[in-house]
């Protein structure tokens, strides 16, 4: 199961072999809120750093601490292991499968940790979803308009 890219080999074991992690990195190593999208999400990339705006960093390769992590369906077994790699980033679940498997797949989720799920959302959406992450660790009111 590949969860995100590497492109360094300095970044340690991973549990599978072939697997793949993102780097963190410290909050001070760059500007902006770190939002890092996994493989299968990254063609949303562009739309989303549109709306989010220049005061995020939407990447496929790197999360800081107190950035954002957006995956697809990674299940409770995933969702603890993200936990345990990636302690101080907030993490949503966006399952783009139309309809979503079972309503209770977001319970599991959220049961296993994961800060928020979402089934089949807008780019507005996940926008809106992201800034409600990160203001839980900030003073700052954000909004998104749609585009």
């Amino acid at each position: 199961m590949r969860i995100f890219h590497r492109h360094s080999e300095d970044d340690g074991p991973t549990t599978e072999p072939g697997a793949a992690r993102a780097k963190v990195v410290p909050a001070e190593a760059a500007p902006g809120i770190s939002v890092l999208l996994s493989p299968g999400l990254a063609e949303i990339s562009p739309s989303l750093s549109r709306v989010l705006g220049p005061e995020f960093d939407v990447t496929t390769e790197r999360v800081r601490v107190g950035g954002i992590m957006i995956t697809g369906p990674v299940g409770p077994v995933g969702v603890a292991f993200l936990r345990a790699s990636y302690p101080g980033v907030g993490l949503l679940i966006v399952d783009r499968r139309w309809p979503s498997r079972r309503p209770s797949e977001a319970v599991v989720h959220l049961e296993a940790g994961a800060d928020g799920y979402l089934s089949s959302p807008s780019i507005v959406e996940v926008a809106s979803h992201v800034l409600a992450l990160t203001r839980r660790t900030s003073d700052q009111p954000r909004s998104v308009t749609a585009a």
